[in-house]
């Protein structure tokens, strides 16, 4: 839809909501396949160098938490001495909340990533992935991960980040008040209301007296986790190869978690079925990651012609 960066309410949401109604209330799609999945042209590290098309089968949720911060305030040459600045007190918040981040897991689409990379890993690692579903060894893999990298550390736990904070009035006056904004990103399994619950256990909660939270913005659940055994993922699957595969070099198909919102969300009502691809290519180390939505965002002309064929 034409609003899909700020949501989808005027765009997918209402074509989701024709559909539907023109079909009788009843999901009628063969499946969704919406954007969302790339191919990671130099492999997914330390599983395999050759190019791996992640499809995903899911994409988490978000939820944008508000905590608003008020104390006496006074002047800048008099600062409290019992830790009830605001910059005393955010600091105290945001230093729990990153020293105690949301525990890591194994769930699905993250598992099913692993197993459909054993065959494809280094052999010592090939029995440990194909078992990542068995608890014990899930966790432990998700451990590792979660310490590995920001990136591998999103596939495994909700994350939260303070992305606006706003006080302050004078170079020279304590503010009486601070408005912060965190940014979560849930795993599917878990809600807003789970992370909400989180920042105020974890962060807020021996700061009571100063701080309070609310659920704000733009906001949906994480998605349910679609087949990626079934009939559909495999036709995908097949047509990606097919398509993009270089056969000097090969390639794997993986499922994936996504980490942003798309449209197809508005779409569950409608078909089981919902993935994510586009045929486009990414090179972690030519900087292709970090642009998506940043300065100089580009796709390469060669790699635009294979996607459109």
């Amino acid at each position: 839809g034409h609003d899909e960066e700020v949501g989808g309410t005027f765009g997918a949401a209402e074509m989701a909501k024709r559909l539907k109604a023109e079909n009788g209330g009843k999901g009628e799609l063969a499946f969704v396949l919406d954007e969302g999945g790339v191919v990671m042209v130099e492999g997914i590290a330390p599983f395999t160098r050759k190019p791996v098309a992640v499809i995903g089968t899911a994409e988490k949720g978000m939820a944008n938490i508000e905590m608003e911060i008020t104390t006496k305030g006074g002047h800048s040459s008099m600062p409290p001495l019992d830790g009830s600045a605001v910059g005393s007190i955010l600091g105290r918040i945001l230093s729990r909340l990153e020293k105690s981040p949301i525990n890591p897991g194994m769930r699905p689409p993250t598992s099913d990533l692993l197993e459909a990379l054993a065959p494809e890993a280094p052999l010592p690692l090939r029995p440990l992935l194909r078992r990542v579903s068995n608890p014990m060894i899930g966790m432990l893999v998700a451990q590792v991960l979660g310490a590995a990298s920001p990136e591998a550390a999103s596939l495994t736990r909700t994350t939260v980040a303070a992305t606006e904070i706003h006080s302050g009035v004078a170079k020279n006056v304590l503010p009486q008040k601070a408005v912060v904004n965190f940014n979560a990103r849930v795993m599917p399994g878990e809600s807003r209301q789970d992370v909400l619950h989180y920042v105020n256990v974890t962060g807020v909660a021996k700061d009571a007296r100063y701080a309070r939270l609310s659920l704000t913005g733009q906001g949906q659940e994480a998605s349910g986790v679609s087949d990626c055994r079934g009939a559909v993922f495999a036709r995908i699957s097949q047509a990606v190869l097919e398509t993009l595969q270089d056969p000097k070099v090969g390639m794997a198909t993986a499922p994936y978690l996504v980490m942003g919102a798309t449209d197809s969300r508005h779409y569950s009502d409608l078909t089981s079925e919902v993935f994510r691809f586009s045929p486009i290519m990414l090179n972690k180390t030519a900087g292709d990651v970090g642009r998506i939505h940043g300065n100089d965002e580009r796709v390469a002309i060669d790699d635009y012609l294979k996607a459109i064929r």
